[in-house]
């Protein structure tokens, strides 16, 4: 028991409460000495003088109970043993100061002669010399190699400790504590000195402070200078909670950044992001596009993606959501494997309910693999193949234009996105889905989620229960209303369904890498399959008159430029600049491109319209899936040829239900299995449209023929 007390006290690098024992006496010793300047440097008000001569009381008598401990457990040390070995170790160096620290506080009680006082006052102060008890301090006081490779912290406060030390003795001289506080402080304080001794002493005190001073600036300087090159290299750790991990950047995350933005925007709410990047040399000049989210709190953060320790800088057990992205430098998924399965399996991992959002070049097999590495575990988690994801929504765009805004609308969080609803919270009962579709505006019901199961347009008659999910499109969650005064009006009006495949020329110009000639063909007929053409210049030209000569001549409905985006722009340009005269033929051009500055330019320009984003879509599709995994379900079917679609009912084929009223037009398509989405006007998609005279399109979801 005494050889541990003793370790504790003596040697605490020996000793497993050694350093808690240290900071104890630290404590206290500073505690000590705060309330000892408090006292002697400020006026202070009685109640408060109390308070600090309380803290004196306290101090001592654990200063007390410390030098008695060590009187009794210093017979551990053999040259410290019995009686003559105590008295010399009253006489040891740290002794002595130990004992100096507790004599004030005894002979104070006993005389109130001023002079005496006055010594005793000077002899309290002496107690912070304890501090050299604390190996750590001493070295400090001692080395000047151990000051300069301290903490801030530490540095800090052992020139306030100096500080205070210096203007202490020094007001001895001047019989002035304020006195010596004014030299210490400012120099020009020296002319008030009285005497040729004051002005000498003064001379001394003000050196010391100009070194003390210069000292602290230097360390404040140096530490600001420190902090903001961490932060511009994303060495500062991140210690927040409930945010948002991205880990890795590429071409389509400015994109996630702005409909995340939107999101909170509409929300009227903040949150905290963190980009992880493990390439530190992208970072300083990435930070500097990322001010102009307003909603969003963005920290970067560079680190090993399969090092733990990186992990704890941006405290990943606190997040709520982890974004995987493929990066720019990799491009390949084995590395995001790599990197979940390393979060996943590591032991310091405890957030159970993270959900995971990860980004893949091979869905087929990676799917398995991650089910794998999910099992048993509470984790969500989806997968986006961007290769998968970008063709399906280009397959139906290129064919026609118009599914591109819908899209766009569909994916940005800036306009209509899809919700999923609890049903017990729309309606009061059991409800008919047909009755429930009508009754549900300013919104639009698409289907539900019955025991886990997506079921978009189900039979009119169906029952939705109460423990049901709406799968519902709304401007914001609470946009929608319930209008009980639509009811369904039975009719006997047979609708043609809508064909799937579209009989249009296509000219696809270039081979890039976005769109496939045989996903494509899913949409066609066979006789627009057959007239399909592809031109590849055997020599890379295609700004070659005699291509566009012929195409202009043809009765090509569809020209796809399929092409790096440099030279894709360049004849974007050409083409404008050539047939500016021929409008009709330029609307013909759909341009796919990635950088959204190519795009930019071309904005104003005749084809503004037929621009396809295809980064663009897919950062909103990945923002849509961070907030509502059940988006990668419903887009699966909507984009595919199978199943339920977004189709455009035109005009010149179903002109009878332009001149149906609002009740009536929702009636009639739903009795023909088919859901009323809005209309297009002004080549904009206008959700649950009230008014469809001035349109020309409507939007409907249903199976196509």
């Amino acid at each position: 028991m005494l050889k541990n007390i003793y370790n504790a006290l003596e040697k605490p690098h020996l000793s497993r409460f050694g350093y808690l024992t240290q900071k104890v006496i630290l404590f206290n010793i500073l505690l000590n000495v705060f309330s000892f300047l408090a006292t002697t440097l400020f006026n202070i008000e009685m109640k408060f003088e109390n308070i600090l001569n309380l803290i004196e009381n306290l101090t001592v008598v654990f200063f007390i109970i410390e030098l008695v401990t060590r009187y009794i457990v210093i017979g551990q040390d053999s040259q410290y043993r019995g009686l003559i070995g105590r008295i010399k170790y009253t006489f040891t160096f740290y002794t002595m100061i130990d004992i100096i620290s507790i004599i004030p506080y005894f002979i104070a009680s006993i005389s109130a002669d001023i002079i005496i006082l006055r010594v005793i006052r000077f002899f309290r102060f002496f107690r912070i010399l304890k501090l050299l008890r604390i190996k750590k301090f001493a070295k400090k006081f001692l080395s000047i190699n151990s000051f300069a490779s301290s903490t801030i912290a530490m540095q800090v406060i052992v020139l306030f400790i100096l500080s205070t030390l210096t203007i202490f003795i020094f007001s001895y001289a001047y019989h002035s504590t304020n006195t010596s506080i004014s030299i210490f402080l400012s120099p020009s304080s020296i002319i008030e000195s009285k005497t040729i001794f004051e002005t000498l002493i003064g001379i001394i005190e003000l050196l010391i402070g100009l070194v003390i001073g210069g000292a602290l600036i230097s360390i404040i300087t140096s530490t600001l200078v420190n902090i903001t090159g961490a932060i511009n290299k994303g060495y500062l750790p991140y210690k927040g909670k409930d945010h948002i991990v991205i880990i890795n950047k590429n071409s389509y995350l400015d994109f996630v950044l702005h409909e995340t933005d939107q999101y909170y925007q509409d929300k009227s709410l903040e949150q905290d992001i963190v980009i992880f990047l493990p390439h530190i040399e992208t970072i300083e000049s990435f930070k500097k596009n990322l001010k102009k989210y307003s909603s969003l709190n963005i920290a970067v953060v560079a680190g090993d993606p399969l090092n733990w320790n990186s992990y704890e800088r941006i405290n990943i057990n606190g997040a709520k959501k982890v974004l995987l992205l493929l990066s720019d430098s990799t491009a390949v998924s084995s590395l995001n494997k790599k990197i979940t399965r390393f979060i996943l399996t590591h032991n310091n991992f405890e957030n159970k309910n993270l959900e995971f959002t990860i980004e893949t070049n091979n869905n087929f097999h990676a799917k398995n693999i991650y089910e794998y590495m999910f099992h048993n575990l509470e984790n969500k988690y989806s997968i986006i193949n961007r290769k998968e994801l970008i063709g399906k929504l280009l397959n139906r765009a290129v064919v026609n234009h118009d599914y591109f805004k819908i899209f766009s609308e569909l994916l940005s969080f800036d306009g209509h996105e899809f919700y999923t609803l609890d049903a017990r919270d729309i309606f009061d009962q059991e409800i008919q889905f047909s009755t429930a579709n009508l009754q549900f505006t300013d919104g639009v019901l698409l289907g539900i989620i019955h025991n886990n199961e997506l079921l978009l347009n189900p039979s009119s008659d169906m029952m939705i229960a109460s423990h049901d999910k709406l799968v519902v499109i709304l401007e914001h969650i609470y946009s929608y209303t319930i209008d009980t005064s639509y009811s369904l009006i039975s009719t006997k009006e047979i609708i043609n369904k809508p064909d799937v495949k579209e009989t249009k020329n296509i000219c696809i110009v270039g081979d890039y890498s976005d769109i496939s000639i045989d996903d494509i063909t899913q949409f066609l007929t066979q006789e627009s399959i057959h007239n399909l053409e592809h031109i590849i210049a055997s020599d890379g030209d295609y700004m070659n008159e005699s291509i566009w000569s012929r195409l202009l001549t043809s009765d090509t409905d569809v020209i796809i430029l399929n092409l790096e985006d440099e030279y894709e722009f360049v004849l974007s340009l050409y083409l404008q600049g050539f047939y500016s005269d021929n409008k009709i033929f330029l609307s013909k051009i759909i341009n796919i491109l990635h950088d959204p500055i190519n795009a930019m330019l071309l904005l104003g320009k005749e084809q503004e319209s037929n621009i396809i984003l295809s980064e663009k879509l897919i950062g909103e599709y990945i923002a849509q899936v961070l907030f509502n995994s059940n988006i990668v379900d419903i887009f699966n079917e909507i984009t595919h040829a199978d199943g339920n679609e977004m189709y455009i009912l035109n005009f010149d084929k179903y002109s009878m239900l332009f001149n149906l009223d609002y009740n009536n037009l929702k009636s009639t398509l739903i009795n023909n299995n088919m859901i009323y989405i809005g209309v297009i006007i002004d080549d904009k998609l206008v959700f649950d449209c009230k008014d469809i005279k001035e349109s020309k399109k409507i939007v409907v979801l249903t199976e196509g023929q």
